[in-house]
């Protein structure tokens, strides 16, 4: 009868070593590159959009103050508002994607987000509609007294 083997005492030493080659450092020299060029154009295109929204919401706002029919000024104060985050928006998420986030992510965590907020705001957005609906009336202004 033979002996059994005896037990295997070498170490593996399987370690990899990637990072000390050069190709290595020439890939990641290559994404920090594309990273940083990414993240510049985001800032730049961050810059027009910021200029593009205050000058439609200036524009608005001229027309909405214009001497032969001015509006509201609590109304045009709302679009205003409501017109510029709508454009901010639409605008981030074109950043995002410019940096390099994938959409496909981006797009199911902002329907998840949106569901939950549009569910939780409903009673607050029905008084916020009851109170424009108000103001465009013009049964009460600013400065009336209502007692009840």
């Amino acid at each position: 009868m033979a002996a059994p083997p005896p037990p295997d005492t070498s170490l593996d030493l399987n370690i990899d070593i990637t990072f000390l080659r050069a190709e290595f450092w020439f890939d990641m020299l290559e994404k920090a590159i594309l990273v940083l060029v990414n993240s510049i154009t985001a800032g730049i295109l961050l810059l027009i959009f910021s200029l593009v929204i205050c000058l439609v919401t200036s524009t608005i706002r001229r027309v909405g103050t214009n001497a032969k029919r001015p509006v509201n000024p609590e109304i045009l104060n709302f679009v205003l508002s409501v017109i510029r985050a709508i454009l901010w928006l639409a605008v981030i998420p074109i950043l995002i994607m410019r940096i390099g986030i994938a959409s496909d992510s981006l797009v199911a965590v902002v329907t998840s987000i949106t569901l939950s907020v549009a569910m939780s705001v409903r009673p607050l957005a029905e008084n916020l509609f009851a109170g424009v609906t108000l103001l465009a009336e013009k049964v009460y202004r600013v400065g009336d007294v209502v007692v009840i």
